[in-house]
């Protein structure tokens, strides 16, 4: 309670008080306001750090997603954003190499968006690393960029960059002498590559399982 300077009066009672010994509503609210504003981080702004603790405590249990006994999901880690697999070091600059994306030869799609090849010499969803494997086996040095979006299709992740000639002008490949007769050569070689044979294999497997395990519960769902 906080006193002000007053004169005595008597009160009802024949007691005699001070006038102004009231209490001062003022300094009250202002008390209250500073013990809401220490709680809160003194800002005015909650304390970032005592809530997460307490959704930490509140959400112990739920699988960290806000879900019983859910785990994170196993996502594979990032990868670089750009990687060196033949004959260029490590932070090379990639300026004056030619840029290539899956779909120049996707046979999948169409030329508006981004096939630069004929249908029938195209190949059917080749994916970049593929590409960048059928440029290690004809010895281009190239770079692959596995984060890149193509413009026409953001959903495509992955180009890469390849150096087709020297710096003395000299080819890197005498049976390669243009872009289109790489995109060519890529989409001949990539068919028969081993790692995408296993590719597909795992991919027809596990929409075999997809469409097994959305059969079954729909019977269940039936019964």
């Amino acid at each position: 309670m906080s006193q002000r300077r007053g004169r005595n009066k008597d009160n009802v009672a024949g007691e005699v008080y001070n006038s102004n010994a009231v209490e001062n509503p003022l300094l009250t609210q202002r008390y209250s306001q500073q013990q809401q504003m220490g709680m809160m981080g003194g800002g005015g702004m909650p304390d970032m750090a005592q809530m997460m603790e307490m959704m930490q405590k509140n959400m112990g249990g739920m699988g960290g997603m806000g879900f019983p006994n859910m785990a994170p999901p196993d996502l594979p880690p990032p990868r670089p954003n750009v990687l060196y697999p033949y004959g260029l070091a490590f932070g090379a600059s990639l300026e004056a190499l030619f840029t290539f994306y899956p779909n120049y030869l996707n046979a999948l799609k169409t030329v508006q968006m981004g096939r630069r090849i004929p249908k029938a010499l195209a190949c059917d969803d080749p994916t970049v690393d593929e590409m960048s494997e059928v440029c290690t086996y004809l010895k281009l040095p190239h770079a692959l960029e596995p984060n890149k979006k193509y413009p026409r299709d953001w959903m495509n992740a992955g180009r890469i960059r390849v150096r087709l000639t020297r710096p003395d002008g000299s080819l890197e490949n005498p049976e390669i002498k243009s872009r289109k007769e790489l995109m060519l050569k890529m989409a001949e070689l990539i068919p028969k590559l081993q790692s995408r044979k296993v590719r597909l294999e795992k991919e027809a497997e596990a929409a075999r399982q997809a469409a097994a395990a959305a059969g079954g519960s729909g019977a269940t769902a039936a019964v």
